[in-house]
């Protein structure tokens, strides 16, 4: 068995969605493993104000234990919650299948090319 963790990073904001200042922007990630179905996630971050071109360190992390061959799927989204409307920043999901389970740093585009998403896998056997 293996204890993979996933400590989020940097956060490139390409586009905050907001025509009149900088966005009201919240954050989630989350690991799940199969099989097992084993989860674990950050909660919604505090609100965020960036603007286009800016970027925001996380540094929240999410860990899950996992048979050696088994896979885990990190996932990542924000939003710009204005007073009227809730508008996407995209999100990633990417899977990786063990027994290395992506260790190392990795940096994705969102969905819909609005931020960049930077994280680092470690990868550790559970002691018995």
């Amino acid at each position: 068995m293996k204890t993979v963790t996933v400590r989020f990073g940097r956060i490139d904001i390409h586009n905050d969605n907001d025509n009149w200042g900088s966005g009201e922007l919240f954050f989630i990630g989350r690991i799940i493993s199969s099989p097992g179905d084993n989860a674990d996630d950050t909660g919604l971050s505090d609100q965020v104000n960036k603007n286009s071109g800016e970027g925001w360190d996380d540094s929240r992390s999410v860990s899950v234990i996992v048979p050696d061959d088994g896979r885990v799927t990190v996932l990542y989204e924000g939003y710009d919650d204005d007073t009227t409307t809730q508008e996407t920043l995209g999100s990633i999901s990417d899977e990786y299948a063990g027994p290395e389970f992506g260790v190392g740093g990795h940096a994705q585009l969102s969905s819909n090319r609005k931020m960049t998403v930077s994280y680092y896998i470690s990868v550790t056997d559970v002691l018995s």
